[in-house]
Order: C-alpha cells, then sequence, then structure tokens
C-alpha cells in the first residue's frame, strides 16, 4: 500500500471517532477540516483522515470502519456522553484499535501513546473518571467550558480565523499533541529516520460458518424513506449496539445497489414515514421476492415513525412489526434477529 499522508505504511495518519449526536450542526464536520489544515501547515504531508462524514449510505459501517480502525496510525476520539452511552463509538471504533497488535507500534511507544483526545462536553457535565480507562492519561484537548452563569459553552470555528479565538487555541493544543505523536512515528521505530513501515493487518476474519452461526453477527440492511436522515441513523446505531454488521440507504439510492446488499444480507428493516406506506409495500414485494428466489433476507422488519405497522395490511413470518418506544428502543429488535438463526 502506497502511503500518501505523514506516516509510511499506514492508509490513515487519524481516525476521528465520535457520536453523531455531536454533528448534528455541523461541529465534528468542522473540526475535522480545521485539524486537518492546521496540521498540513505543520506537517511536511497533507495528513489522511478516516471519518464517517454520514455519507456512505450502503456501505457496510462495521466491517469498513474497523478495517479503517486497524490501517490508523492515532486515534482521535471526540468525548462527551453522547459518545460514551453510544453503543457503536466504544465497542466497534475505540476497543478495536485499543487491542490492536501493530507488528511496529504499539499503543504506547516511548512516551507516546497513539491516542489525542477532543474534549465536546466539560469534564464537569462528563468527568475523566467515566472514560474508558484507555483514554484518561491520554493527551487531551477540551472545546467545551462552563461559563460563569453555569451554561455550558462549546468553542466552534467563527467566519473569520482569529488565533486569539478559544476554539483555534483548543485546537491548536491537539494540533500540538498530534504533531508530536505523528513526527515520532514518522522517524520509525529507531527514531533516527522516515522508515517504511509495514502495513498493518487486520486479524484474519473468521470463516463465514463460524460467524453465521451466531445470530448477534448477522448482516442487516436499512433501507428507510419519509423519515429524518438522523432518526435513521439512530436505527443504525441501534442495530450496531446488536454487534450486527449494518448497510444502509435511502430512498434515492441505487435501487441495484440496494439489490446487491439485500443479497447478501440475513435480514432487511425497512424505516418509513406513514405518508409513504406505498412505496414501503412495493419495497416488501420485492423484498420478498428474492428472499424467496435465494433463501436472503430471512427476515424483514417493518418500522415505522407513526402507527402504520398496525394498519401496514402484510402479516407473515417473514415480516416482523417493529416499533420504536419513548426511549428510543426498537421493540420487535431481538425477535427480528432470534428468526436469523
Amino acid at each position: 500500500m502506497e502511503s500518501k499522508g505523514v506516516v509510511p505504511g499506514f492508509k490513515y495518519d487519524l481516525f476521528i471517532s465520535y457520536a453523531h449526536a455531536n454533528n448534528q450542526y455541523g461541529w465534528v464536520s468542522e473540526f475535522q477540516e480545521d485539524l486537518s489544515n492546521l496540521l498540513w501547515e505543520q506537517l511536511p504531508a497533507k495528513p489522511t483522515i478516516w471519518w464517517d462524514a454520514r455519507g456512505l449510505d450502503g456501505q457496510a459501517i462495521h466491517a469498513g470502519i474497523k478495517d479503517a480502525v486497524y490501517e490508523s496510525a492515532v486515534f482521535v476520539p471526540v468525548v462527551s456522553n453522547a459518545y460514551l452511552n453510544s453503543g457503536y463509538c466504544v465497542p466497534f471504533e475505540l476497543e478495536p484499535f485499543k487491542n490492536f497488535q501493530h507488528s511496529v507500534f504499539p499503543l504506547m511507544f516511548g512516551t507516546f501513546k497513539r491516542i489525542v483526545v477532543a474534549g465536546y462536553d466539560t469534564e464537569s457535565d462528563c468527568p475523566r473518571d467515566t472514560w474508558p480507562e484507555v483514554l484518561r492519561d491520554a493527551p487531551f484537548a477540551s472545546f467545551c467550558d462552563t461559563t460563569p452563569a453555569g451554561d455550558r459553552q462549546l468553542h466552534g470555528r467563527l467566519p473569520v480565523r482569529n488565533p486569539q479565538d478559544e476554539y483555534w487555541v483548543r485546537l491548536g493544543r491537539a494540533v500540538r499533541h498530534l504533531r508530536a505523536v505523528l513526527g515520532e512515528m514518522r522517524k520509525g521505530p529507531q527514531g533516527d529516520a522516515v522508515a517504511e513501515l509495514p502495513v498493518p493487518t487486520a486479524p484474519t476474519p473468521k470463516a463465514p460458518a463460524a460467524w453465521r452461526a451466531r445470530w448477534k453477527n448477522a448482516a442487516v440492511h436499512l433501507r428507510y424513506h419519509g423519515v429524518d436522515a438522523n432518526a435513521a441513523m439512530d436505527v443504525v446505531d441501534r442495530v450496531a449496539s446488536k454487534q450486527c454488521d449494518v448497510t444502509y440507504l435511502g430512498n434515492e439510492g441505487d435501487d441495484n445497489l440496494n439489490e446487491v446488499y439485500l443479497k447478501n444480507s440475513d435480514a432487511e428493516i425497512l424505516f418509513f414515514g406513514c405518508d409513504v406506506m406505498d412505496w414501503a409495500r412495493m419495497d416488501v414485494l420485492r423484498t420478498r421476492s428474492l428472499a424467496s428466489d435465494q433463501g436472503r433476507p430471512k427476515r424483514l422488519g417493518v418500522l415505522s415513525n407513526g402507527q402504520c405497522p398496525q394498519r401496514f395490511g402484510m402479516v407473515s413470518d417473514f415480516i416482523v412489526p417493529l416499533q420504536l418506544t419513548d426511549g428510543g428502543e426498537i421493540e420487535g429488535l431481538d425477535r427480528l434477529l432470534e428468526g436469523l438463526k
């Protein structure tokens, strides 16, 4: 693999891990862009950064993200209560990075750690002693303060860059940490010259029969229409928390691509608004026909943002009605997954 970033031998210099709830207004998007540009000013090459911009509709987020974790030099978690409470960020991003045994660089090498934390919440709201232990002694730059009036103040990008502005001061702190770690890794394990380091290799995956035998590793495809994209991503996170491999595609996605994902999925979840019920019924018929031809997907979950399933008009062992509870859980999801055994 040809290295195009700062550290030879890695596909990505940075892996930015964050909770989707913290990017509803674009804070993480701006953070990663500014971090990249500021590092580029101070390093010999533009850093390569992996982050899930939620523009990857249809890709297998579990497998794809995990590969990116293994191929990244430094892990940058945007820590918040939403991050710690996510059923995905810690178990499927942080833990694999922590546990991966790189052939050259361990998690700690010399006095350096391959993790730099960005704080999204105040330390009083999200105390460090509640963080996963691996993060507690990592370099840290907080972007949030408590005002004298007791309000939460998240520092964000202003229209004009001002080095005296708190956002850029905190970003500069994160860049100094990252520059030190990346610079040391660029020297190579001997610490004296830029090295062509071996490409990190992901662990050999288990044979299909080994993981297909367990329902928690099911491949689930989410198809959605007539619902808010953020709500759809919340469903993705809920399903991923069951340790499923998840793909997702909105109604405007390529129908041919949708069929490809369905052919490789154990289950589909159809998430739709009540005003597009006819679209949902047609998708059910298409999915059921494909399942009849090839035996997959094995189950179809029907989920709406209203009371549509009660009047959906299609009930069978193949179709499992799902319901969002007031607490955000998906009632019926376990039954759907149990049917995949």
